[in-house]
């Protein structure tokens, strides 16, 4: 879900992974890549480039036991942790994007990954969106959240953690 503020023109995103089942062993596996994900969104606030922030990010996904499998269409490189928003001109702001305007949208973001290095207060806002695998068992499910990080002031959009408390899968 990719809505964008008709006033602003920021784009908003929104995807989540949910598992509504028993098992203790996935349950787990669901709070450990939440716990992981959300120290990657303390730490974002603390650094100044994407490429520390994508690499800092590494090292909390592999402590947790974790890899990072984000696949992008749009993003060169094989593998990313988020991407900014780029801001929608107020003369491209119509009830419903078309096609041109999304395509616009899309090319103008840039990516969090091991090879872009921009600086994080260049832009108004970006998502850190982790689809994370065990690395210590691969029959466990790949879990994905999706937050949108607000540059100035500081702000992490945390509507995941809504859904998610719902369904029991934060402490």
């Amino acid at each position: 879900c990719s809505p964008v503020d008709r006033e602003t023109g920021l784009m908003g995103d929104f995807a989540i992974t949910l598992f509504l089942g028993e098992s203790d062993r996935i349950r787990e596996h669901f709070l450990n890549s939440y716990v992981a994900t959300q120290r990657v969104l303390q730490a974002a606030e603390h650094h100044e480039n994407s490429l520390d922030l994508f690499k800092t990010a590494s090292k909390i996904f592999s402590e947790h036991g974790l890899r990072n499998e984000v696949v992008s269409i749009t993003d060169s490189t094989p593998l990313d942790l988020g991407h900014s928003f780029p801001r929608l001109p107020e003369a491209l702001r119509p009830d419903t994007l078309d096609s041109e305007s999304a395509k616009l949208l899309s090319k103008g973001r840039k990516f969090l990954n091991e090879v872009s290095d921009w600086r994080l207060d260049a832009v108004d806002q970006y998502t850190i969106e982790p689809q994370l695998r065990s690395t210590l068992d691969e029959s466990l499910p790949q879990v994905a959240f999706h937050y949108a990080v607000q540059q100035e002031p500081f702000a992490i959009f945390n509507e995941p953690d809504v859904v998610l408390r719902k369904w029991g899968l934060t402490r």
